[in-house]
């Protein structure tokens, strides 16, 4: 099972998901690109809004 990191803005925020699942992985960026709650799970990839470092 790989996961990796994902960082994106979205309405002048970051967020940082992680995946771990590759199957349905456009599907699934679909459905993050279209939502922005600061933190929430669907299916087996977490979302967050990032901490900037």
């Amino acid at each position: 099972m790989t996961d990796f990191d994902v960082f994106y803005t979205r309405g002048g925020k970051q967020y940082h998901g992680k995946v771990y699942d590759m199957e349905n992985f456009d599907d699934c960026l679909d459905w993050i690109i279209k939502c922005t709650p600061t933190t929430y799970i669907v299916s087996k990839i977490i979302i967050s809004e990032a901490v900037e470092h």
